[in-house]
């Protein structure tokens, strides 16, 4: 008995290393640990209250964007202002990191068990020399497109007395194939679920667009240095 389950797992395993078992044996992996990990996070994380907190921050961060044309027009208004604003951010910086702590509740969960999966998975798709066997084609060549550390990452090669694959020609291996399926899939997943973050809102200063605003970043100047 014992035999035929090893028998059954070693004609498993060299069933889904081969094109194009390995693609679809892939999304399956993507889309089982995308549902896992969103329902992990649905069910932990409290995401009306985290919505309803980013907006608080949101606003906060606007009020930070008009105090500075308010120092620059009327520094005696900004000195008040300023004063009642520095309270709040006391407050919403606190509200911050039990956003971030909350958020790391399923991370702090699953991390080990993915660790020690993706570790064995990674195993069935590569070879003694630590290379990964291709496992699909991109349309784009990663050697033309992509910086060198991306391509060392995607890195993979297969080599018989037929034909050679590697990804000169374009052919990525696990990493590479999984990292563009969990994308797709977990973005998608997650809205199924209703846990995807609101256009423009992330936590931190405002969202995505709160990286590339200035003013968001910068600190207010001291209401003396106005005087």
């Amino acid at each position: 008995m014992i035999n035929l389950i090893i028998e059954t797992n070693e004609s498993f395993i060299e069933m889904v290393k081969q094109p194009p078992n390995s693609l679809w044996f892939i999304i399956m992996i993507a889309i089982g640990v995308s549902l896992f990990s969103s329902t992990l996070n649905k069910v932990l994380v409290d995401h009306k209250q985290i919505n309803r907190q980013q907006k608080v921050i949101q606003r906060h961060n606007e009020k930070k964007k008009e105090l500075f044309d308010v120092a620059e027009k009327n520094p005696k208004k900004y000195a008040k202002q300023y004063r009642k604003w520095l309270r709040r951010d006391a407050s919403i910086q606190k509200m911050q990191r039990s956003m971030s702590m909350s958020r790391l509740k399923p991370t702090c969960i699953t991390f080990l068990p993915m660790l020690i999966f993706f570790y064995v998975v990674r195993g069935i798709y590569t070879g003694e020399s630590g290379v990964q066997f291709p496992v699909g084609k991109l349309v784009m060549n990663p050697m033309q497109e992509f910086p060198s550390f991306i391509t060392g990452i995607l890195r993979s090669e297969w080599y018989s007395a037929i034909r050679n694959l590697y990804i000169d020609e374009g052919w990525i291996g696990f990493t590479g194939y999984y990292f563009l399926c969990s994308i797709s899939l977990s973005t998608m997943i997650q809205k199924l679920l209703g846990i995807s973050r609101p256009t423009g809102q992330a936590g931190g200063a405002g969202g995505m667009g709160g990286m590339f605003d200035t003013k968001a970043q910068m600190d207010l100047p001291d209401p003396k240095d106005l005087m």
